[in-house]
């Protein structure tokens, strides 16, 4: 992958592809469906509309802790399902938000 930028770009597509492919996993409790939306309307919260004419959006890239959430980045450890649970799990104190 190439150098890590601050934002990521998406558009009005990319969010449709992605909630027709979550829409088809198998499964889900209502927690884990709760879950899901409260993670994204966390987002949403704080996305912005950089292209309003061809309805992009950025978001902050997620940073992980000793890791990176794409492998092959040269001389960084892929981040694990477990490590990224472990991060989600040790940074969440309720009545206060996840500041990196």
């Amino acid at each position: 992958m190439g150098v890590l930028v601050d934002y990521l770009e998406f558009s009005i597509n990319d969010i449709t592809s992605l909630a027709n492919k979550l829409s088809t996993i198998q499964n889900l409790s209502a927690q884990d469906r709760a879950l899901l939306l409260a993670i994204f309307a966390a987002a949403a919260a704080r996305a912005e509309v950089t292209d309003s004419a061809n309805a992009i959006s950025t978001l902050p890239v997620a940073q992980i802790v000793g890791s990176s959430a794409e492998a092959g980045d040269a001389g960084v450890t892929p981040a694990t399902p477990q490590s990224l649970q472990e991060q989600l799990l040790t940074s969440y104190i309720p009545g206060n938000y996840f500041e990196g």
